[in-house]
């Protein structure tokens, strides 16, 4: 992370489901700091296309909630 203080940032976003509480703040600058949480998909359990398809739900709260992070701060 050192290698990016210098730089300035429009956003800074975390995406773990724990992220919010575990991980440092990004110290550089950065306007503004959001937190969109999915759970982690690695800790899925079950057969294989269970756990298939929690990858792919996961995928696609992914998708729908950057489109409206996109459609909210950047359109």
């Amino acid at each position: 992370v050192d290698e990016y203080l210098h730089l300035n940032f429009d956003f800074v976003i975390t995406v773990c489901g724990n992220a919010k509480e575990t991980c440092p703040i990004f110290g550089g600058s950065v306007k503004q700091h959001l937190h969109i949480g999915f759970e982690d998909p690695a800790d899925a359990v079950g057969t294989e296309s269970e756990v298939l398809e929690e990858f792919r739900t996961i995928r696609d709260e992914i998708k729908r909630d950057f489109k409206t992070f996109y459609t909210t701060y950047l359109k």
